[in-house]
């Protein structure tokens, strides 16, 4: 994919002062980490984000690196580093909310609620000891819930949204997106199997069989959340462009069972 539209040295520019943004995040804190985020976000805004998801892909293909780190990806999602509570602000703006029934406004909504879940979710958790055991169930039933909406969004992404955007020629940011999905299940299946076994043996939950789900997913999908609605979800929109298309994705979105 050639950034044709793009002016040779506009296009340098933002190379450059993106690569910038990325080594400045290897050791920003919070707050810096939240001034880099606006100025991508304005990147994204003033070249497009199919551009954008196209440049960030060129570089990574180049193995651009900084010292001490062997991926950019990581402190490139280090920018997107944002709490639950502001995400949940950011989302209740519903950027999509004119598209109406369209596929990408309809993603957009199963953040909405994902967020709201997993707010709940987490903040349950934050005492469990001396519970009784209608209480664990009762824990359980919340986090299955949240579970199985999460797989049928992830289901929705990979089954149908996913390999359109892949033939329209996106392939970098779907591939890193179906890897941190990979990541979610498999954090989201050790957390479904202390539950279940607490219930079996009628005991309270380990906490340190949480230490994933609270300090790595939780971080995890608003950093993942947060890059789908500002980046990827626009880009798609870019991509795919046949309003013929996009309706053949919401039907099939409708026959997606976990």
């Amino acid at each position: 994919m050639h950034l044709s539209t793009l002016e040779g040295k506009m296009l340098n520019n933002i190379r450059e002062k993106f690569i910038g943004f990325v080594r400045k995040a290897s050791t920003a804190d919070e707050g810096e980490l939240k001034s880099l985020r606006r100025m991508v976000i304005a990147v994204v805004e003033t070249i497009g984000a199919k551009n954008f998801v196209t440049l960030t892909a060129d570089i990574l293909k180049k193995d651009f690196c900084i010292e001490g780190c062997n991926d950019m990806r990581q402190p490139l999602k280090r920018i997107f580093t944002i709490s639950l509570e502001e995400l949940r602000q950011d989302l209740s703006k519903d950027i999509y909310v004119k598209l109406g029934e369209h596929p990408i406004h309809l993603l957009s909504v199963d953040h909405r609620d994902n967020i709201e879940r997993l707010m709940a979710l987490n903040s349950s958790l934050d005492n469990t000891d001396s519970i009784s055991y209608e209480e664990l169930r009762n824990k359980f039933d919340q986090f299955d819930t949240y579970r199985n909406e999460l797989e049928l969004h992830i289901k929705k992404e990979e089954e149908v949204l996913f390999p359109l955007l892949e033939e329209r020629g996106m392939a970098e940011h779907p591939n890193s997106l179906k890897a941190e999905h990979k990541e979610f299940k498999e954090i989201l299946v050790e957390a479904s199997d202390e539950f279940k076994d607490a219930i079996a043996k009628k005991r309270t939950l380990k906490d340190e069989r949480f230490t994933k789900f609270r300090k790595e997913l939780v971080p995890a999908i608003s950093n993942h959340i947060f890059r789908e609605t500002h980046i990827f979800y626009p880009a798609a929109l870019e991509f795919v462009t046949d309003k013929g298309q996009w309706d053949d994705v919401r039907k099939k979105f409708g026959l997606i069972r976990i």
